[in-house]
Order: structure tokens, then sequence, then C-alpha cells
């Protein structure tokens, strides 16, 4: 039998497509057919991708001779204006305004690029530099474009001159600056955001690193050397090897172990210290200031029931998304055989779920949720969220799990597997452990006893051979137990019956606090 751990809690395409050019941006030149962030009125709607000073350093003297903005759609829009600022409320350092119609370019769904007749010169740190863009909305519509990966404050929107809003939260903005210079660096990697995080499933003190990175040389990196420093001094040191080609942006985490407690009263710093085995040019945007977190991971719950027939289709994406390595101890799944009729694996918890679903239009299935939060567009009003909502692919599914996995959280938990003598009974032990800034009313703590690989031969639209997953077999409770701090911990365990049908090798134990 696997443990399994969910953690809940605090969980630049930049330069360089030849030797004298560059892409200034946190994109890839990535763009999304889909969006998070809606305005439901009609007006100028801003958008901005934030550029850090430390970040400039390598452009002092390039100029920026376009911009690069993503549309999800352009329906019922006209004007475009992509612009130039050192804030986002400053004036305007260049622009240049497109029309849908009578313009060279014209406003198109997707990517717009519109030089400016006056390119603008970087004067190369000191100030951030927003790229952004304004587009005139008829009425509410879908339109900005986020990718990953998340930066922490870099990308804002606002409507009709109002409040600026941070959307970092769901990705970068799909918006790019072209640099032209004479001598763009040609090794130049630069730290966007740093975080470290315990990992207690190798230690009790186990960490893990994550950076984000981006290319802005015009050389591809290959191998990196970090330095992390807890309190001033060394922690850990790590050399590790990848493939950041210039103007790429990538996120990598890799563990180290302090060997002692730490908490959040501690600072941390990221250094890079090398790459490619030798130094880096520009030496203003190689630290970065950790924030100390808990991992958030994501759990996914499906209603399905083998007599739907459209449910074969979103396990099959469910599967294609978990299978995917990047996912591997970070995302979980439950099945309730419920929504759409019932059946034989059906549970009593899976009827008391349905009061996740919306009053209209009711029950259905397939659904899916995460972290059992309202996040989803509802089908028929997108300025009404869902708690279930339907994907159409895997990749649907890995942009919400994207956006959760990117939230803070603010607490950790161990779990812990025992047979009794004759492996009839299994207990699960759970530990969890909050930060200050725990603040969620009603904690209850769940835990599910999972069987995967379940063969089926009665699967509605599925023919004569399907494997159910995620079978939930026990459970401690519908709404799980009251978690009762204890200072800042809680321990709690439970114990199922296991039946000889089941197949131990096949079953895992899934604990989270919601």
């Amino acid at each position: 039998m696997k443990k399994t751990l969910l953690l809940l809690g605090l969980s630049a395409c930049t330069l360089g497509a030849s030797a004298q050019t560059a892409t200034l941006g946190f994109c890839n030149s990535e763009q999304s057919t889909e969006t998070s962030v809606r305005m439901d009125e009609r007006g100028w709607l801003d958008c901005a991708l934030r550029i850090p000073a430390n970040q400039l350093s390598g452009y002092a003297g390039s100029t920026v001779t376009a911009v690069r903005a993503a549309l999800v759609q352009r329906i019922n829009t006209d004007s475009l204006r992509v612009w130039l600022r050192h804030s986002p409320d400053g004036p305007n350092l260049a622009e240049q305004l497109i029309l849908r119609s009578g313009t060279t370019p014209t406003v198109q769904q997707g990517w717009n690029e519109v030089p400016f007749d006056t390119p603008y010169t970087l004067e190369g740190g000191g100030e951030d530099l927003y790229i952004g863009f304004s587009i005139y909305q008829k009425t509410g519509v879908n339109i900005i474009s986020q990718v990953s990966p998340r930066v922490r404050e870099s990308s804002f929107c606002r409507l009709k001159g109002g409040e600026w809003t941070d959307i970092s939260s769901y990705g970068v903005v799909s918006v790019e600056a072209l640099v032209s210079g004479d001598k763009l660096p040609q090794h130049d990697l630069g730290l966007l955001s740093a975080q470290v995080s315990p990992a207690p499933t190798t230690s009790a003190t186990a960490m893990q690193a994550t950076a984000t990175l981006f290319n802005a040389g015009t050389e591809a990196v290959s191998s990196i050397q970090f330095d992390v420093e807890r309190n001033g001094s060394t922690a850990a040191q790590t050399e590790l090897n990848l493939s950041l080609q210039p103007g790429q942006t990538q996120t990598i985490s890799f563990p180290f172990d302090p060997q002692s407690e730490v908490d959040e009263s501690d600072s941390w710093l990221l250094k890079l210290t090398g790459l490619n085995g030798g130094a880096d040019e520009v030496a203003d945007n190689n630290s970065a200031e950790a924030v100390y977190a808990y991992q958030r991971n994501v759990l996914i719950e499906e209603f399905t029931t083998e007599r739907c027939p459209n449910c074969p289709s979103v396990a099959n994406a469910l599967h294609e998304f978990l299978s995917q390595a990047s996912y591997a101890d970070r995302v979980y799944a439950i099945a309730h055989h419920s929504g759409y009729y019932e059946d034989s694996y059906t549970q009593p918890a899976d009827r008391d779920y349905l009061q996740f679903y919306p009053e209209y239009p009711g029950n259905y299935a397939p659904g899916m949720m995460m972290n059992r939060r309202a996040a989803y567009p509802h089908y028929n009003s997108s300025s009404y969220l869902n708690t279930i909502f339907i994907p159409g692919s895997a990749s649907t599914i890995a942009y919400y799990a994207d956006i959760e996995l990117q939230r803070e959280a603010n607490a950790v938990l161990g779990l812990t597997l025992a047979y009794n003598a004759d492996s009839t009974q299994v207990t699960a032990s759970v530990g969890v452990k909050c930060n200050a800034m725990y603040d969620t009313p009603n904690p209850h703590l769940n835990v599910f006893l999972l069987e995967n690989d379940i063969f089926s031969s009665s699967q509605s639209g599925a023919g004569k051979s399907f494997y159910q997953q995620h079978v939930t077999r026990a459970y401690n409770s519908t709404w799980g137990e009251p978690v009762e701090w204890d200072d800042n911990t809680f321990q709690y365990s439970c114990t199922f019956d296991l039946q000889d049908s089941w197949v131990k090798d096949n079953m895992e134990v899934i604990a989270f606090v919601y």
C-alpha cells in the first residue's frame, strides 16, 4: 500500500531570438485560449507586465521597437493601444494605437505585434518597466491571456481607470517587448522569484527550494550553480543541469537538508553563483530573497458513475494529466460515484457531496472540483463561479491545477501508515502543523482510503473494458474531523478495515485539511 501526503497551506520570456534582438517578457511567447479574469463592463481595460529594475541591467542602451500582446478573443473590442511605463499610472514612455480596421496592423485574436513609430531606449536599471496594453471593450469580454510560470507581483489589470488588481496568481500575462541592441549579454541568467518549503516526506528537516529563472542572454544555459543561504550562512550548495534557451523562462525545484528545524522566522536567500561552468555577465539579477512557505498541493474530486456515457473521456483526460511527471506528488484525485445516477461504488459521502453542485442546472456527471473552491466560470454566465466544472481535456485540468499550485498555503501535513498483525487493518496517523498566518475558520481533516485499477465491464461509453480509478473504499467521515489546534499542531489517527477482495498494492490513503 502506498501512502500519499496532501499538503495544503501556502503553496521571463526574456531575451534572445538572435545575437542582436531579444524578447523581453516572462511568457515564453505563449498564449492561452482560456482566462480566469473577466471584466463585465463596457470601457477601457488595461493590462500590464512588470519587469523589475534589477532585470534590466543587461539591456542598457538597447531600444524597444515593438510590443506584442496576446488576446484570448477580440469580440466586442475595437481599439488596442500598447505602451511602456515606469509605473502603472505613469506617463507613456512609448505608445502605439491600432484599430479593428483601417490601421496596419489591425486588432486580431491571438498575438498582436505593434511597432512603435518612435522606439524607446532602455536605461538599464534604476526603475521598473511596465509593458502593457489598453483595449476598449464594448461589453464584458474574456480578453487577458495568462500562462505559466507564475511570478509574484508581475501581472496587473484594471477597468475604466479604477484600481489596479494583481492577477499574478493566475500566471504571467502574454505581453512582450521586442528589443534591439548591439551589446546584448551572451550569458545572463536572472532570478525572478524564490521559495523554500518543508518537504517532510524524506526527513524531518528536509526542505525544497523553488526558483523561477529567465535566460536574458543570447546563449543557451545548460548548467547552473546555486547557494542557499539561511540567516546569512550557507545552508546548501547545488549544481543542476537544464536546457534553457534564450528568451525562455523556467521554474525549477531541488531538495536540500539544513539538518535542523526551521520556521518562518528564518530568512532565506537564493544566489546564482555560476552558469555553464563560468560566470554570469550581469550580477544585479543573480539573487532573490526566498519566501518561506508551505506547498499547496491539489485535491481533484471527480464525479462519475458507470451509468455515465461521457465519463470515460474525462476519466482518461484526468489519467493523462496525472501521468505527467511535473504533477507527481503534488496532485491527487478522489472519485465520487454520484451526480448522474449511482452504481455499486457509490458511498454515502458521494451523495452528501452533491451539495457542491449549483442549484441550476443541478447535478450531472462528469464533473470535477479542485480543493473544493468556487473558481470556475458557470457555463451560462462567466461572472458566476462554480465549485464544479466539466473539463474538456487534460490541458484544461492542468490550467486550473496550475492556478491552485501557486496559491499560498499556511499548513503542512505528514502521514504514516501501519498495518495490524495480520494486515486486515491499516491505521493512518496524521500530523498537521500551521504557521502564524493560518486563519481559516472551522478547519476539518478528511482521510480517504482509495483503490485504483478496478476492472469494470459495465462502464457506459467505454466498450467492454475499463478500469475504475481513485475509488473510495473507506473514509473517516463525510466532512472530516474538526481540527483542534494544540498551539500550532494537531494529531489524528483512524483505522480502516481491509477486505480480502481489495488489492492492497493498488490502494492509497489521502489526507487533507480544508
